[in-house]
């Protein structure tokens, strides 16, 4: 719109409003010169007249180029109407042209601007100068490839500019990465035009310097090749000649990358707190090759930090440990799983070490245990840190956590992969509110009391070594929920009192040692007892696909049978139960094999049913009710010579020779 004009309009003796009308590409206002604009508007009267007013007028913004004139009218009933003639000029409208949409492939490295790149542009028609704009503080531009900034100034001549040259760079203060944005060209009352610009910038240009000073100073520029004179944020340090080295005179830095290769063992020491930050640059950052070793050993706090992008890949060993107090170093990490222990590492937090080895705060899951590693724990609180489920640590499959602290380790809601426990006296495991789960599960020395309301999991097998007791007496099951064939194993103890047993497992169970739940629940799969009693008060979830399965001298025993029918799910390679009534209250064994043993004549196999079992009561039954479960239609359970439609004879085998029973 143009800048507005004005006149007053005013009436007297009138019998109505005022109607005042703008002409076409007209516009009108009585509340000030900037706005209120229609293309009309009504002056009301009062007392039958209207005092001076003011009234503005403009030519629209829509009006078309050219010298647009008219009339406003202003009329009333009753009265002469005036017009007040109007003219003007409408310009063309200022323009903008880029000889170009988008700028691409800027390269370079952090720290340096790149090469430019350059585009025209032309204009008619303004007004006022164009200004160049760079997006942001990753770019700067320039008219003549000189002076460089965040602006720049093009200036019209006769309301022209002609081909005038834009140069466009990445800045030095780009920071790595693939930066991009939009060039802005603008003037005042013109339609602005961007150009598109995007590239690349490198991490800077780093210098690796070989660590050559034995037990030394790390501030000694010699004990470095080349000499380490000017310590740079980028510095790549490499420890790689196969040796053992302490380094000294550790203080906080920033450097680009810390390798220890080729076997070679380090030792950092400091006298006061240290932070090393590692910044990143191509690969991985912090690295200690399989065979190596990077060991943090100071009653000073060491910290490495590894910045956000930086990644570190550990397959030698690390021990974090005070020399005389307990220190609590760290190993952090601004992003997830970007510390990755590979098979063989082993980490271990020494008995002189506090803390939480990978904080406390911050990001989940920064450390990623792969199958093959250990964390020993000897000091220190756990590793998880973080309130469950949160946990600053991932154990995956195959890996292993190993307790060798005298205290509780941390179970409620945890989930480990494999966990042994090196611990003398017992750990007793009484305030673990939530499940914890675990895959393998040893004791290899030190016992272990779990009676925590939270229940255990075990996915892999649970191995007790000689001289130990896993002892579980919880008001959750003990739940055994692998993927594959499970094992309870070992020359220890098991006992698991006053709880439920309970299997989820389609590959099964196989129970090496003697348990004595107080009941036992198969959800999915089968229990194998080998050569060991299971013991219980009451067991479900049995079905001819899932039962107890006595595939050596152990027997599945329950407890108080009384007058009413008890089942006793067992079978070997086949579902061949046994119900038992009026059993006088005791404790009765039963056991089934596939084949009948101990054979003379009369008895003939052939005509027989082809399972034996072997039935117990724990003293003396006053006659007991027994009923078989077999499939007839079953080759493998009955002879050759089987006549299903004939009756049945119970045979007793006394230990030496088989008797027609009853």
């Amino acid at each position: 719109a143009s800048t507005a004009q004005s006149f007053t309009a005013s009436g007297s003796s009138l019998s109505g409003n005022i109607t005042i009308t703008a002409p076409t590409d007209y516009e009108i206002s009585s509340t000030s010169a900037t706005s209120g604009y229609a293309g009309s508007l009504i002056l009301t009267a009062v007392s039958n007249s209207i005092a001076n007013t003011t009234i503005w007028v403009r030519i629209k913004s829509t009006a078309l180029q050219g010298s647009p004139s008219g009339n406003v009218t202003v009329a009333a009933a009753g009265a002469a109407t005036q017009n007040v003639a109007v003219s003007g000029t409408v310009n063309p409208a200022p323009s903008i042209i880029s000889s170009v949409t988008s700028l691409s492939g800027f390269t370079t490295t952090q720290g340096t601007a790149s090469a430019s790149q350059s585009f025209s542009v032309s204009a008619t028609n303004l007004v006022d100068n164009i200004t160049v704009t760079a997006p942001n503080t990753s770019w700067e531009v320039s008219k003549d490839n000189s002076a460089w900034g965040a602006t720049a100034t093009l200036t019209q001549i006769g309301g022209a500019v002609t081909n005038a040259p834009v140069y466009v760079r990445i800045s030095s203060a780009a920071a790595t990465g693939s930066p991009t944005g939009n060039v802005t060209l603008s003037s005042t009352g013109a339609t602005s035009q961007t150009v598109a610009v995007s590239g690349t910038v490198n991490p800077p240009l780093a210098a690796t310097y070989n660590w050559v000073g034995g037990n030394g100073s790390l501030a000694t520029a010699t004990n470095w090749t080349p000499s380490r004179i000017s310590p740079a944020a980028t510095d790549i340090l490499q420890f790689n000649d196969g040796g053992s080295a302490t380094v000294t005179s550790f203080t906080s830095q920033t450097i680009g990358q810390l390798l220890v290769l080729n076997n070679t063992k380090v030792t950092l020491q400091s006298s006061a707190a240290a932070t090393l930050t590692i910044s990143g640059n191509a690969g991985d950052d912090l690295v200690v090759e399989s065979g190596s070793q990077l060991n943090l050993i100071s009653d000073s706090a060491i910290t490495i930090s590894l910045s956000a992008g930086a990644t570190a890949s550990i397959g030698g060993n690390m021990t974090l440990n005070g020399s005389t107090s307990a220190t609590a170093h760290k190993l952090l990490a601004a992003d997830a799983l970007s510390i990755v222990f590979n098979s063989p590492a082993i980490i271990t937090a020494g008995t002189k070490f506090s803390g939480n080895m990978f904080g406390n705060s911050g990001t989940t899951n920064v450390a990623d245990f792969k199958a093959g590693t250990k964390y020993i724990a000897q000091g220190g609180g756990n590793p998880f840190a973080l309130t469950a489920p949160n946990s600053k640590v991932l154990f995956e499959t195959g890996s292993w956590y190993v307790h060798q602290l005298t205290g509780t380790p941390s179970t409620s809601g945890r989930t480990y992969a494999n966990f042994e426990f090196v611990t003398s006296p017992s750990s007793a495991i009484s305030s673990s509110a939530s499940t914890w789960t675990v895959d393998k599960l040893l004791l290899s020395t030190g016992s272990v009391n779990y009676t925590a309301s939270g229940g255990l999991v075990i996915k892999g097998d649970l191995e007790i070594q000689s001289g130990q007791t896993f002892t579980y007496n919880s008001a959750s099951n003990l739940k055994f929920n692998g993927a594959s064939a499970q094992t309870v194993f070992g020359s220890g103890s098991f006992t698991v009192s006053g709880s439920t047993l309970e299997l989820d497992n389609t590959a099964g169970l196989s129970l090496q040692l003697a348990a004595a739940p107080v009941a036992v629940i198969l959800t999915n799969g089968s229990i194998s007892l080998t050569n060991n009693d299971l013991t219980t008060v009451s067991i479900s979830g049995y079905s001819t696909s899932k039962y107890i399965k006595t595939t050596g001298t152990g027997s599945l025993k329950l407890s108080a049978v009384g007058a009413s029918t008890k089942i006793f799910p067992v079978g070997k390679s086949t579902y061949n139960p046994v119900t038992i009534a009026n059993g006088d209250n005791l404790t009765w064994s039963v056991r089934v094999a596939d084949a009948v043993t101990g054979v003379q004549s009369p008895y003939n196999t052939t005509k027989a049913i082809q399972r034996m079992w072997t039935i117990t009561p724990s003293g003396t039954s006053t006659g007991a009710t027994l009923t078989f479960q077999y499939d007839d239609s079953d080759p493998s359970q009955v002879g050759t010579s089987y006549n299903s439609l004939s009756a049945n004879n119970i045979w007793h085998y006394d230990g030496s020779a088989w008797t027609l029973a009853g």
